[in-house]
């Protein structure tokens, strides 16, 4: 019953997700800019990872998976363009190239091991092997926006590859409690609560995150 339930949820699901997601994105963003620029993008590899595991563990539709990266992306830019900045400015279109990235990957190996996401030590895998390729193709960032990606102070190497095993240990720490967070969801919560007001609590949560991501300038 708690499956079906869920699964009639699945566009709220996704549209949560990524409303969260956008919203991590920037504010989570900004202040590790502000604290330790240089290991951002690593660790908001890892938290994506985390929130679009949750989602495709409570949706299992690839539809539903990539409107929440669409989503994210988007709150992503309409935040950027409060500040006037053209459509592939380094401040953001390099950010929703990697947030592209790092879903395309994800979704590759949770597609790849579909019949073992069951399994902690699959999971980890999973969690440890996204990273690693997102951050391999990130400069190809230049091919589509035109502006380089960062690179490590007095190196011509992407900071993307010298963070990479930091978010390859946090993607693996962070998908298996993804999983685990969408069964409790799936088998706590979701059974105790009605569709309608399930439906209502998840639809406002993701409006007021909308809200927040374009009154706030970070």
């Amino acid at each position: 019953m708690e499956n079906q339930k869920t699964q009639r949820l699945t566009w709220e699901w996704a549209l949560l997700g990524g409303a969260l997601w956008g919203t991590i994105e920037i504010f989570g963003g900004a202040l590790l800019k502000g604290t330790v620029p240089e290991i951002t993008g690593s660790v908001m590899t890892a938290l994506a990872g985390f929130v679009l595991v949750v989602v495709y563990a409570l949706t299992r539709n690839y539809l539903a998976y990539f409107a929440t990266v669409l989503l994210a992306s988007s709150f992503r830019i309409i935040n950027s363009l409060t500040w006037h900045l053209p459509a592939v400015h380094p401040g953001f279109g390099n950010h929703v190239f990697g947030m592209v990235t790092e879903a395309v990957t994800l979704a590759l190996f949770l597609t790849l091991l579909k019949n073992n996401l069951h399994r902690p030590a699959y999971q980890r895998l999973i969690g440890a092997s996204f990273p690693f390729l997102s951050a391999l193709l990130f400069p190809l960032v230049r091919l589509i926006t035109g502006n380089p990606a960062c690179l490590f102070r007095n190196s011509g190497i992407a900071v993307a590859w010298v963070f990479a095993p930091l978010a390859m240990i946090l993607g693996a720490l962070l998908c298996p409690i993804a999983f685990q967070l969408a069964n409790y969801l799936k088998e706590k919560i979701v059974p105790q609560l009605a569709v309608p007001h399930l439906r209502w609590s998840l639809s406002g949560l993701t409006l007021a995150l909308f809200c927040l991501s374009v009154l706030l300038h970070v």
